[in-house]
């Protein structure tokens, strides 16, 4: 039982690694939205020092482009929080399941000295159900012997009961962070969202740039610089979604009980 708990919790610990890989990409993003915003700022700039009716599409598309770095902020600064709290609750998990292990070893190895060679012959059955404690009462309280004292087996039955109760507190905590999860894939697809509306205004500086007689090269230098951070924003929005596809996997095992 040790073994299968060490992997059990090996299992929590790659749900707090995610929880970091996520945080450090949540922090990169900070820099390419600096840049996302100085160069639309800049490109507001040179759109204002042209002159007449030919500057004026690239001041709207320059405006337009130095607002969406802060419609992303919010989401940015919600994985980080999210991050943190995912550290905690999955630090709270690994020290429930260490918990449950000690009560069940506990009252197990009490099992096996007071009933010998019978709880040999339930012990498949008792390890099937070694994440049911309910189970466990009702498999061995028949076997342990009629003239054990009361208080023995009152004891025996506590240990179940806090077994019971740390391992639902750990269930509680890992559906929470299954929901953490379902949090980031929303803040993560609102991300996506404004990185294709600069993709789109990008374009549009673009092909704008093209009917300049005069800074049509810096125009286009903005757009290929936007594209190029866009292009980063892409990717690390791709490497979110396999952290935490990677989070949910092991969620998976955790809730099939594979502790055994």
């Amino acid at each position: 039982m040790e073994e299968n708990l060490l992997n059990y919790q090996k299992n929590i610990t790659g749900i707090f690694g995610v929880g970091v890989q996520i945080l450090n990409l949540a922090r990169s993003f900070d820099e390419l939205l600096q840049k996302m915003e100085l160069h639309a700022i800049n490109g507001v700039i040179q759109a204002n020092k042209i002159s007449g009716v030919e500057g004026k599409p690239l001041v709207t598309l320059g405006a337009s482009l130095s607002t969406l770095h802060r419609q992303m902020i919010p989401e940015i600064e919600g994985l980080k929080g999210g991050c943190q709290q995912l550290s905690r609750i999955t630090t709270i998990c690994f020290v429930a399941a260490k918990r449950y292990y000690q009560y069940t070893n506990a009252s197990l190895l009490w099992c096996t000295q007071v009933i010998g060679e019978k709880f040999k012959e339930h012990e498949v059955k008792i390890q099937q159900n070694i994440l049911n404690p309910q189970e466990l009462q009702k498999i061995i309280l028949p076997l342990l012997p009629h003239a054990l004292h009361s208080i023995e087996k009152n004891n025996f039955s506590y240990l179940l009961k806090k077994s019971s109760i740390n391992l639902m507190e750990l269930r509680q905590n890992l559906e929470e962070v299954s929901e953490m999860f379902r949090s980031f894939i929303t803040k993560i697809r609102q991300i996506t969202m404004v990185t294709r509306t600069a993709r789109y205004i990008s374009g549009c500086i673009a092909v704008n740039a093209n009917t300049l007689e005069k800074k049509s090269d810096h125009f286009k230098g903005l757009s290929e610089n936007m594209e190029t951070l866009v292009n980063q924003l892409d990717q690390k929005q791709r490497e979110f979604l396999e952290h935490i596809d990677l989070g949910n996997r092991y969620l998976q095992q955790l809730d099939q009980g594979e502790i055994l």
